[in-house]
């Protein structure tokens, strides 16, 4: 429908980039990096490179970028591992004083502490990191941002929120073409001895804001919504586009294509073909003072027979030799939703649909998997899927005490079926949240009101609006009928069970 108001067309080209050629990319865009580049083209040439592992960073960087560190261009950058994987990386290189503030605020609040801080408050965390910090974040190359990392691990009198700036990185390190640098300890030292005078006092500073949230002092109210009508002439012409549902959806589209076919992940993770050494386990000591990781009260929550469903590794087991300097041990188990189908049946033509459902824990070996593809396979880094057990389970092997290894080809095949899976799974999970959101509201006003007749009063106001006719009695059903769907799909445990609502 053409507006009531005089119009003219503009007309202009785009490139098809998922139909463009490796070489029609080269040309329509010379300076930019990726798998297909004249660059990485070249170096995949070399004896012995059988595939590339090239990163977001590098393909974000011009093919002249150098490192501002070590100053090396990209060609002296690019390093051939031991299984033939082409390594093209390069790392946001940042302070770590910026998790400072955020660190204590979890410590006080919890895992998912900006829900717990007092409102009107996260501004202070939010800026307060950006006041301490030491430098801006950098892009670097892999081995000067691995230099810092070796600096701080080989050097435990460095506090571990110290973070070396790029200027004070290029001081220790011998940069040569196509290796790692050789590190200078004893001058990485002098440079943290000689900061520490002024890291301490951003500490402080760090640790001032981190109280002054928790106390809810310095609060700031949001503006309300259009109070700031601001408007950018240079997006006339990105406004205008993103209204031509066509032309806006097709751009779109190319960019990520673009970026698709520029990363390549083929070769994280590739591993010499060697026998995997018997990993450390935990003492019983050890085990029985493990903290439980990143979801402690999950592992404190964990019966004495748990086995992982994903791997069946039991606590002991799943634990690995931290790679921190002041923990021992890391891992964690984490919260996962298995998903229950109907059965077909021969007289059925009916599509499967999904009719329960199971949360359990499983380890973060397999936790993190879905996360771990799409850092490796751009083919389904921009599509959501959730992964299943039997997706899990077929595509790994499970040694106790490290990290799985993964057929990441199979995963890969998982994560499409899984992606297919989605609608339905989202269906059912708009389902969940319309059957348990009056139960969720009758807890609240019952832990407001402590009175389970004016709490369940006010759940039915608060969900009877009279629309097609429905009385407040009929209210009154519909919202019980939802609690027992509630208890039916979701039950509680018997010390979070809620009062039937009296008559």
């Amino acid at each position: 429908m053409k507006p009531g108001w005089p119009t003219h067309t503009i007309t202009f080209e785009a490139p098809d980039i998922e139909a463009m050629s490796d070489e029609d990319l080269r040309r329509a865009f010379p300076y930019r990096d990726g798998r297909w580049s004249a660059l990485i083209s070249e170096a995949l040439t070399i004896p012995g490179v059988e595939v590339v592992d090239l990163n977001g960073p590098w393909a974000d960087t011009p093919q002249f970028w150098a490192c501002p560190c070590c100053h090396r261009g990209k060609k002296a950058l690019l390093r051939v591992s031991k299984t033939g994987v082409l390594m093209a990386h390069l790392h946001r290189h940042h302070d770590h004083l910026h998790e400072y503030i955020a660190h204590r605020l979890q410590e006080r609040f919890g895992m998912e502490w900006t829900k717990g801080i007092p409102e009107g408050t996260y501004h202070l965390e939010h800026m307060g990191s950006q006041m301490i910090e030491r430098f801006a974040p950098t892009i670097l190359c892999q081995d000067c941002n691995g230099a810092d990392a070796k600096a701080k691990r080989d050097l435990p009198q460095i506090d571990r929120y110290f973070s070396f700036r790029p200027d004070e990185i290029r001081r220790f390190i011998t940069p040569v073409p196509n290796e790692k640098h050789k590190v200078d300890l004893e001058v990485a030292l002098a440079i943290w001895l000689k900061q520490a005078g002024d890291f301490e006092p951003r500490l402080a500073f760090g640790r001032t804001i981190a109280d002054l949230v928790g106390a809810g002092r310095l609060v700031r109210t949001r503006a309300p919504d259009g109070a700031s009508p601001a408007y950018a002439p240079g997006r006339y012409a990105l406004d205008w586009l993103n209204r031509d549902d066509v032309a806006g959806v097709r751009l779109r589209a190319d960019a990520a294509a673009l970026e698709a076919r520029s990363i390549s992940r083929e070769g994280a993770g590739r591993n010499a073909t060697t026998k995997r050494v018997d990993a450390p386990a935990p003492s019983d000591a050890e085990l029985a003072a493990y903290d439980g990781g990143r979801y402690p009260e999950l592992w404190a929550a964990l019966p004495p027979d748990w086995r992982c469903p994903g791997c069946a590794r039991d606590q002991r087991s799943l634990l690995r030799r931290s790679q921190k300097r002041r923990r021992r041990w890391s891992g964690f188990v984490q919260r996962h939703r298995q998903y229950v189908w109907s059965l077909p049946r021969e007289d059925d033509t009916r599509e499967p649909m999904i009719i329960g459902h199971d949360d359990m824990v499983i380890c973060d070996s397999c936790g993190v998997l879905g996360a771990w593809l799409k850092q490796r396979r751009p083919d389904v880094a921009d599509r959501p899927f959730k992964l299943q057990l039997s997706d899990i389970s077929s595509s790994i092997s499970a040694s106790p005490n490290a990290l799985h290894d993964v057929d990441i080809d199979a995963l890969a095949e998982a994560a499409r079926r899984a992606c297919d899976r989605g609608e339905e799974e989202a269906a059912y999970e708009r389902f969940l949240a319309y059957i348990l959101a009056p139960r969720k509201t009758y807890r609240y006003f019952l832990d407001l009101l402590g009175d389970p007749g004016a709490a369940w009063r006010k759940t039915v106001d608060r969900y009877h609006d009279g629309a097609d006719g429905e009385t407040w009695a009929g209210a009154d059903e519909r919202l019980r009928g939802l609690l027992r769907d509630a208890d039916e799909y979701e039950p509680l445990s018997d010390d979070l069970r809620l009062p039937d609502p009296p008559r």
